[in-house]
């Protein structure tokens, strides 16, 4: 999901669909789905999860709307987009301020600890021509969010080209490892399930687990997952 910015939305989906088409007769490129919101916008939440499992009831193998959600409606990454003049006309503490607040803000409202946030600084000219307090305020802000500076990604509008293929690996990099964790969650609910007490509840994780394979293109596991829930 993009937040923010929103002009910016626009040319990066039709670069990265541009990407797509390029490059889908040589290898099978996952197809990103780009959701856009404001600044102001509330995001979808996931439901706080049954952590118990005495006395369960599994309706069917699968909730009608589960699919669906996980396609079309929760986000398995949010880029949040600033122009870096704007945050730098203002007093940095209060830019500061404002992504930090906005960031504690976006994971209460998605209520998933895999969804990581992050952050794209809009620049105008070159990569080469980046200020050299970029890097120094990004210090600060890992520093406080205690993550990874590659979180934080400079876009550079005089080469989207680049910035664009710089922002789609950081994405990709981090949806893959939401639904590869996400898997995790389904596989250790597992472990605690008895097969023979509550099978629907047993094919059901299987059954998940093989779909947000298919989000990494793991066709192994995806395949041997669907066969354990057959």
């Amino acid at each position: 999901g993009f937040i923010g910015f929103t002009k910016i939305h626009s040319v990066i989906k039709t670069a990265l669909s541009q990407t797509n088409l390029d490059d889908i007769q040589l290898t099978p490129v996952p197809i990103l789905k780009v959701f856009s919101y404001d600044y102001g916008d509330v995001l979808p939440s996931r439901k706080t999860r049954n952590r118990t499992f005495d006395n369960y009831v599994a309706n069917g193998i699968i909730k009608a709307n589960w699919m669906h959600k996980n396609v079309n409606i929760y986000s398995s990454v949010l880029v949040l987009f600033y122009s870096w003049d704007e945050l730098i006309n203002n007093a940095w503490l209060t830019s500061e301020s404002e992504i930090l607040s906005k960031i504690d803000k976006i994971k209460n409202e998605v209520n998933n600890k895999n969804v990581s946030v992050l952050v794209s600084f809009i620049f105008r000219g070159s990569y080469q021509e980046l200020p050299a307090q970029f890097e120094e305020k990004i210090q600060i802000l890992k520093k406080k969010l205690e993550c990874s500076d590659k979180n934080f990604i400079p876009f550079c509008e005089d080469e989207v080209s680049i910035a664009v293929a710089k922002l789609e690996k950081r994405i990709m990099e981090t949806s893959n490892n939401y639904y590869r964790d996400e898997a995790k969650k389904y596989k250790k609910e597992k472990d605690f399930i008895n097969r023979r007490i509550l099978p629907e509840l047993y094919v059901r994780l299987y059954y998940k687990i093989a779909f947000l394979a298919e989000f990494r293109n793991d066709t192994q596991t995806s395949l041997k997952y669907y066969t354990h829930a057959y």
